[in-house]
Order: structure tokens, then C-alpha cells, then sequence
């Protein structure tokens, strides 16, 4: 016998939590170092709806330089996760 099992990648986002900063948001340089975490509520085709979960403050110190990357994800469970 073959069992096949069948993920549903809307199941697999919710209840996920997603980061961001607040300046990526609302396109201001001054909310730079406030970070959100947005949790999925529910998903309907192409849209996932979210809630707030959580606001971090971080801010860089003098003399430290931030470096700026980005990386395609590919997790597991057949979600694709864009990271900059």
C-alpha cells in the first residue's frame, strides 16, 4: 500500500508569525527600529489575513554597520517566505 499525503499550504500559514519593521510599513525613515510581528488569522486565495501580535524597539548603536541581504525561503511545509 502507497499512502499519499496531501498539505494544504493555507493550512500551513496559520497561526504563522511574520516580522517586519514598522518603517516598511508606513514608508517612514523614523519607525526604523520599532519591529511587528503580524500573526495569520486566515487565508483567502491570494490574501492572508493578520493580527497583531507583538511591537519590538530595536535600535543600532554608534560605529556598527547593518548589512542588507536577501534570501528566497523555502520551508517545509510548501510556504515560500521572501526575506530582506
Amino acid at each position: 500500500m502507497v499512502f499519499i499525503s496531501v498539505k494544504i499550504a493555507s493550512e500551513c500559514l496559520n497561526n504563522r508569525v511574520f516580522e517586519i519593521f514598522l518603517a516598511y510599513l508606513q514608508k517612514v525613515a523614523n519607525h526604523a527600529y520599532w519591529k511587528i510581528c503580524l500573526r495569520v488569522e486566515d487565508v483567502q486565495g491570494k490574501n492572508v489575513l493578520t493580527k497583531f501580535w507583538v511591537r519590538e524597539r530595536r535600535l543600532v548603536c554608534k560605529w556598527q554597520t547593518l548589512i542588507k541581504a536577501h534570501v528566497d525561503v523555502k520551508t517545509t511545509d510548501i510556504a515560500f517566505t521572501e526575506i530582506w
